[in-house]
């Protein structure tokens, strides 16, 4: 199937002839799938064409045209895994990487606004300048930072910063109608600082404990919660992943492996942790998470893995202390000692 010319030629007068095409080799590039997909399932059904938009209004544009001739869209960012950028036939992609910018970092109040293509590794590193930080979904720091993107906004760091649904803050939106709808205090005051109100909230429509997952419309900006952030402005390190070498640890900060004798115990001490307040980090891994994280080849990560599994007793979870003081950490640390010795946790040497 191909888009008609009449319809391709009015998305083109939206966009510019750069932005758009229906080239087999471009939209085969966006067909493939890595990660999500299956051996056998590398390819989904190809786009009728791909649009870059660079801007609200060419989104609310190319979203009316679509609806006139009866043309399905669907938009995404950085499109990480097959289930959050469906294709098929019939269907206009709209890739927003030419929407790419910071639009607020307000330090005051702790909230950063984004356009759609910045991702997380770029917000944080102007963030952390601040003193500030976001939470950072699980689906790593190359993931677009607007906190609609993410599937459930869930991280590494969300024992201390929280999930997605609740750092959602003011969010412009094109609806699936093409109209543009302003939520929170951008729609009163054109500010980003709050997601609710005057009148019913939409954030519970609009992002709930998951996203659409591509449909509901386009997101084109939003805004989220910042955090304090007790480390340093860059964090020292150097390296090339997995081997990354800190050329020191900055002071107040601890990492550590901690495995439990059982399900229950390991339940028991989460719970303990996220009560007393002193982690910046409690993730759940397992033996072979942790090689393959730091392994660089199958002979290397087979071998980390029987050493790991050796020395661990049971389950287990990563546990981060970022403290603000040497007092703080000396109280944190403590903290932790004592509710591995109610639990028999064990840190991995």
């Amino acid at each position: 199937m191909t888009l008609k010319r009449d319809v391709y030629k009015a998305l083109e007068d939206v966009v510019g002839p750069e932005y758009i095409s229906e080239d087999p080799v471009i939209l085969d590039s966006y067909a493939w799938r890595s990660g999500m997909a299956t051996l056998h399932d590398r390819f989904v059904p190809r786009y009728e064409a791909v649009t870059l938009p660079q801007n609200t209004a060419e989104v609310q544009a190319i979203v009316k045209l679509c609806n006139k001739y009866k043309t399905q869209f669907v938009a995404s960012s950085t499109g990480w895994g097959c289930y959050c950028d469906p294709a098929g036939p019939g269907v206009v992609k709209m890739d927003l990487r030419r929407m790419n910018r910071i639009l607020e970092i307000n330090e005051k109040n702790m909230y950063a606004a984004c356009e759609p293509y910045v991702i997380f590794a770029e917000l944080q590193a102007e963030v952390m300048k601040r003193g500030l930080i976001c939470n950072i979904t699980g689906a790593g720091s190359n993931c677009s930072a607007m906190p609609l993107a993410a599937h459930q906004g869930i991280g590494h760091m969300s024992q201390s910063l929280s999930y997605g649904d609740r750092n959602l803050l003011a969010v412009e939106w094109v609806t699936p109608e093409g109209e543009i709808v302003r939520l929170g205090s951008l729609g009163s005051l054109g500010e980003w600082f709050g997601g609710d109100g005057p009148g019913p909230s939409l954030r519970g429509i609009i992002r709930g404990n998951t996203t659409p997952l591509g449909g509901l419309g386009v997101f084109t900006k939003a805004a989220q919660k910042l955090y304090h952030w007790p480390g340093p402005a860059v964090f020292p390190v150097e390296g090339v992943s997995p081997n990354y070498t800190p050329s020191h640890i900055p002071p107040g900060f601890m990492y550590r492996y901690i495995s439990w004798p059982s399900l229950e115990k390991l339940t028991e001490a989460v719970y303990k942790i996220g009560m007393s307040e002193i982690a910046f980090e409690v993730m759940g891994f397992n033996p072979g998470m942790i090689a393959s994280n730091i392994a660089t080849n199958n002979v290397e990560d087979k071998q980390l893995l029987d050493e790991f599994t050796r020395l661990v007793q049971g389950p287990g979870s990563v546990v981060i202390i970022a403290a603000n003081s040497q007092r703080d950490y000396e109280y944190e640390t403590r903290v932790l000692q004592q509710i591995l010795d109610e639990t028999g946790g064990k840190s991995l040497e």
